[in-house]
């Protein structure tokens, strides 16, 4: 941004520059050099105006609800309709509780007249609820670098909790169970593993062993 308000003033600097050594000394390098400072913010409109109209972006994700920490795919649609080149479109993904493969938080890139480009993303969802991921940001800047603009292409998902099979699970015996009120070592690792057996669909809930069932994975 910083670089942009430079060239400005310097675009500025030049028309008034010209019109100066127009009033004092005339000549035609002074009106050509007027022309052309005036010639080219001019131009750097035109483009932003063309861009803003012809310059499609879309993101759409593989699956809207996908469970937290599990990698799922999206697509990146950029399209030019312009008759000019885009020399210049750099995108800034959604961070935060959104996690891209690496490399793919900054993304720039280069689009031709009538071209369109597809860009398969791997991303992960590290939060559950409902998140936005996709290109935060895309900044288009033209030929010269005196304008910007900018886009956004975001899809919603719904990020879901993982789950455990109760197969995963282990039960404590029973005689454990009918103990734990008198005594709390039920709560500690004092159950050899040969006392602990895997879950089995319709047993009593009370009976898992939840930190065993833990240490197992």
């Amino acid at each position: 941004m910083r670089g942009m308000i430079v060239r400005r003033l310097l675009c500025l600097a030049a028309v008034i520059a010209a019109a100066v050594l127009i009033g004092y000394r005339g000549g035609s390098a002074s009106f050509l050099l007027f022309w052309t400072a005036v010639f080219i913010p001019v131009i750097s409109l035109w483009y932003r105006h063309v861009i803003r109209t012809r310059f499609l972006v879309a993101f759409r994700a593989a699956e809207h609800t996908v469970l937290r920490g599990e990698s799922t795919t999206a697509v990146l649609t950029l399209t030019n309709n312009s008759p000019v080149p885009i020399t210049d479109v750099r995108l800034r993904m959604t961070d935060g509780k959104v996690r891209f493969r690496e490399g793919a938080e900054e993304i720039r890139c280069f689009l031709l007249p009538g071209e369109m480009k597809q860009m398969e993303l791997t991303l992960s969802c590290l939060h559950c609820g409902e998140t936005l991921a996709g290109a935060e940001e895309i900044r288009v800047r033209d030929l010269f670098g005196l304008t910007e603009s900018r886009f956004t292409a975001v899809s919603k998902l719904h990020v879901m909790p993982r789950t455990e099979h109760l197969t995963d699970l282990v039960i404590a015996p029973v005689r454990q169970i009918e103990r734990r009120n008198r005594s709390r070592s039920y709560y500690g690792d004092t159950i050899p593993d040969g006392q602990l057996k895997p879950y089995v669909y319709g047993e009593d809930v009370r009976r898992i062993h939840w930190k065993a069932s833990q240490l197992q994975g």
